[in-house]
């Protein structure tokens, strides 16, 4: 019974000592001084254009706030992805952007720009008549395309639903009128787990069973539930987006990692991962099938490639019908 007043004594002497500021349960704010060099603006970001008579200025605050930081999280396969806005998760975004004129300095403001701004990533159009870029408002929970009309000095959306987690947000054509996306197929629901494992968890080891160091990444899949999120996360719909907004699909819906035109733009080359996933390396070490389509989706060539650790078996799915190449 001494013992016990004694100890509640010693909390209450302890609670007394203890700042009003420190038993509430919520965020302090630092000096003025300290706030003012944590929220001192970076450099802006600066994109030459193609002819180099113009300059795009890309502002960005200088440290995220707690709702942007605290924004939700999948990690699967050695990605961290914003689920909400089908990107990765990225803690920097543009929050103001301007034209300047390289000879006469003159800068010119742009009208339209959406509100607040979120800008992921930018980009000149080949003849340098329009400004294309990446809007992502965690806030909103929207990815969409924009594009600045650089005559006139206005900006205007092109299409929503962009899917930007594994490849470029956009790419422009040499026609200087389309550009390629990746958008989130239409009718794409996330996989709901009730936690019950479907099947054993099965990892195949080297032949003959022997022991095989391999290094440790962290993020990664752990079970089927994981990879269904990660299929469905990484699935999206290649399209050619008009600079008037029209939405033309290209091939079919699949996981792809790269995309890019040729030169004369009348051939694709894609780049998609396929099944089987690992549970002991991320997504660079994952099976992907390289192909060269035409401007319709239709494939030309197709290649199979296969990344593998030391002492672990390498197989090509045989109903790919590429050719097989292999690394262990």
């Amino acid at each position: 019974m001494r013992l016990r007043l004694l100890a509640t004594a010693a909390t209450l002497v302890l609670f007394q000592f203890v700042p009003a500021g420190l038993a509430q349960d919520a965020y302090r704010e630092p000096s003025a001084a300290l706030k003012a060099i944590a929220d001192a603006p970076r450099a802006p970001q600066v994109v030459l254009s193609p002819r180099r008579d113009l300059m795009a200025f890309l502002a960005s605050p200088g440290l995220p706030g707690i709702d942007v930081v605290a924004q939700p999280e999948e990690k699967l396969a050695g990605l961290r992805i914003h689920p909400r806005v089908l990107a990765r998760s990225n803690f920097s975004f543009g929050n103001d952007l301007w034209l300047q004129e390289v000879e006469t300095g003159r800068e010119i403001r742009i009208q339209g720009l959406p509100q607040p701004l979120s800008i992921a990533s930018l980009g000149w159009s080949p003849d340098q008549r329009y400004l294309a870029f990446n809007q992502v408002d965690p806030r909103a929970g929207t990815n969409s395309l924009w594009v600045v009309d650089v005559a006139a000095g206005k900006a205007r959306q092109l299409s929503a639903g962009l899917n930007t987690i594994s490849a470029r947000p956009f790419g422009w054509l040499p026609d200087s009128q389309h550009l390629l996306v990746t958008l989130q197929p239409q009718g794409a629901r996330m996989p709901v787990s009730d936690g019950i494992p479907t099947g054993p968890n099965v990892q195949h080891t080297g032949v003959g069973g022997r022991i095989t160091s391999v290094r440790t990444y962290q993020d990664l899949l752990k079970n089927e539930a994981d990879a269904q999120r990660f299929e469905y996360l990484l699935t999206t719909q290649p399209a050619l987006v008009s600079v008037d907004g029209t939405v033309q699909p290209l091939a079919e819906a699949a996981m792809y990692t790269a995309l890019s035109v040729s030169p004369d733009a009348r051939h694709l080359l894609t780049q998609r991962i396929t099944r089987p996933f690992s549970y002991l390396v991320p997504m660079s070490f994952f099976p992907r099938v390289i192909e060269v389509r035409d401007m319709h989706g239709k494939r030309r060539l197709s290649t199979v490639r296969r990344r593998c650790l030391p002492g672990f078996p390498c197989a090509i799915p045989a109903s790919t019908g590429g050719v097989g190449i292999w690394r262990c």
